[in-house]
């Protein structure tokens, strides 16, 4: 069910157009390395279907 709300509301095409849109962030030399950043398209269509 949930999954097929995700094909439709943030599909694989929707991404292909935003991904480039996502600035990369800058490189810098972290101290605490326990952060770790998430799947872009995972978090992509989290927000999408906020």
């Amino acid at each position: 069910m949930i999954e097929d709300m995700v094909r439709t509301w943030a599909p694989d095409d929707l991404w292909d157009i935003a991904e480039p849109l996502i600035p990369t962030p800058p490189r810098r030399q972290r101290v605490d390395q326990a952060v770790e950043h998430g799947d872009d398209l995972v978090e992509f269509r989290a927000v999408v279907l906020a």
